[in-house]
């Protein structure tokens, strides 16, 4: 069980998040959306107990069983990947053997078997991520937080990323934040929704999209309509066209398309 009441956090009295309730559906994704500054690492932070909510209540089943990755993880280049899990492993009171066959299966898992003996140093961008997975979960959390987990990797990447979520959602709650509507509609199952340290939805995907009023798109263009309108509806076939002789305007109904193919 996870869960905020009322939770409100104010740092040198600026308002970062405000009145803020919600509880996580257990073994889901969860999507926490919104544009930077919305309040998303505040949020995650509480949850971890990084920090300390100004008002309300959060409930955690237990504090051990929580896994965290930052957005911006700082590794010790000095260790080798296998070093470092197993030392994450410890941390959460693990004893020395069975932090190596955690650490291990793991790194399998993530796809680092090879790299297990490497210094990180040697890392790129994408491994890193991976390893910053592995010593999130290597404690097995019942809950896994994570902030902005792909928006630094390449397509290929995020590709990976959302394989190894999907799996781990097996036996794992999981939170992410992302600001990328693309993100939260390829993996998310539910999305909480944030503006200004407000939550303004919280419901599934798919009933948030239903719920929203058919998106017009405004375009304005040089060539014939005849062309836009073509090209246009090869895209989206249920899409309606208003337009005069300047301003085409196409209706496309939210229930059936990804917002983010859109935009």
């Amino acid at each position: 069980m996870i869960a905020m009441s009322k939770i409100s956090k104010r740092i040198a009295n600026k308002s970062i998040v405000q009145d803020v309730s919600f509880s996580l559906k257990t073994n889901q994704i969860t999507a926490l959306l919104g544009k930077n500054g919305a309040g998303k690492t505040t949020i995650l932070h509480l949850l971890a107990g990084i920090m300390s909510p100004s008002d309300g209540k959060i409930t955690v089943r237990e504090r051990t069983k929580i896994g965290f990755l930052p957005q911006y993880p700082v590794f010790p280049d000095w260790m080798t990947a296998s070093e470092y899990v197993v030392y994450s492993a410890q941390l959460s009171g693990l004893s020395k053997q069975r932090a190596v066959e955690k650490a291990s299966n793991f790194l399998d898992i993530v796809g680092l078997e090879k790299a297990k003996g490497e210094s990180i140093s040697k890392f790129s961008g994408g491994m890193k991520q991976r390893l910053g997975i592995a010593q999130a979960v290597v404690h097995e959390p019942q809950v896994l937080l994570l902030d902005e987990p792909m928006s630094a990797l390449d397509p290929e990447g995020r590709s990976d990323v959302q394989t190894l979520l999907q799996k781990f959602k097996e036996t794992m709650t999981i939170l992410y934040s992302t600001h990328i509507l693309h993100d939260a509609e390829q993996l998310a199952e539910d999305v909480l929704m944030l503006q200004d340290g407000n939550v303004i939805a919280h419901q599934p995907l798919q009933e948030l999209l239903g719920n929203l009023p058919s998106q017009g798109v405004i375009i304005e263009t040089s060539k014939s309509l005849e062309t836009w309108a073509q090209h246009f509806n090869q895209q989206f076939p249920s899409a309606t066209i208003e337009a005069d002789a300047i301003l085409p305007e196409w209706k496309v109904k939210t229930q059936n398309v990804s917002l983010s193919k859109v935009y």
